[in-house]
């Protein structure tokens, strides 16, 4: 069973999660920005979403931010 709430939590295999980004009512939560990794790979320009023009069935394109 998955739910979702409106506060950003979720219950997945018995367990609640909570997402949080690290701007929440407009000001900056440090301990939150600790846990972001930066990912280099990511400055690629050429990267969209999902990569659409070469999305399929199986697989995301090879410039979806999902690879």
């Amino acid at each position: 069973m998955k739910l979702l709430y409106k506060d950003g939590t979720n219950f997945i295999n018995g367990l609640f999660y909570k997402h949080k980004l690290p701007m929440e009512k407009g000001e900056l939560n440090h301990s939150i920005l600790n846990g972001v990794i930066p990912l280099d790979c990511l400055l690629n320009v050429n990267l969209t979403e999902k990569d659409e023009d070469n999305l399929s069935i199986e697989t995301f394109g090879n410039n979806s931010i999902f690879i």
